[in-house]
């Protein structure tokens, strides 16, 4: 066997290994921290432009950008439901080992960093206890669409999301119809925003 393959295996090397398999892990809770943070700001972008959560997660689930993500944090979203499959405050010592490994490595992680604050942001606000997914509201909070002592109106505001919001959007258009079909314009009104075209270009595959 090559020297250089030797120098790979795992049983001549089991610290490089060990250091593999951390750095594995770290790599696969970095993206599930990522995935979290756009798909939480994708809601609230949505609910602030007047489109119902729950019409905004199905389009989501079927395009391009679907992802496990979406699939599983998505309705903890909707619906605010934030029992703990991973809890926030567990989560912050995870970051911190990410970013101690990126300045180990001269890895820059500058979105990591950035969802590092707004978790801390949401533990400070006393949901430490509560899942990642909870990293919602801090957002919410931000957009003016909630406060840390008050419902947040990305739950259960659809009325709102078909009419059209005063000072939010263009008045007269709407982004979603009372059949929960999606991104259709009022008529008379010209559909001049941004679109997403839900054909086979942006379903997953």
């Amino acid at each position: 066997m090559p020297a250089r393959l030797r120098r790979h295996r795992k049983e001549d090397d089991p610290r490089g290994a060990g250091r593999q398999r951390v750095a594995g892990q770290l790599a696969a809770n970095l993206l599930v921290a990522l995935n979290t943070a756009a798909l939480a700001e994708a809601l609230v972008l949505g609910a602030k432009g007047g489109l119902a959560p729950q019409v905004l997660l199905d389009i989501l689930k079927d395009s391009a950008g679907g992802s496990r993500m979406v699939d599983v944090r998505g309705p903890l979203m909707v619906e605010h439901r934030f029992e703990p499959q991973m809890k926030l405050d567990l989560f912050l010592k995870d970051f911190r080992l990410m970013l101690e490994e990126g300045q180990r490595l001269g890895v820059p992680l500058p979105l990591t960093s950035l969802t590092q604050q707004l978790c801390t942001a949401t533990v400070a606000a006393g949901r430490g206890g509560e899942d990642l997914a909870a990293l919602i509201t801090t957002l919410e909070t931000m957009a003016g669409l909630g406060s840390p002592d008050g419902p947040s109106r990305l739950v259960g505001d659809s009325d709102s999301a078909f009419e059209g919001r005063q000072g939010h959007g263009r008045p007269g258009r709407r982004l979603a119809d009372e059949r929960g079909q999606p991104w259709q314009a009022v008529a008379g009104q010209p559909q001049d925003g941004p679109a997403m075209p839900i054909d086979a270009t942006t379903r997953r595959e």
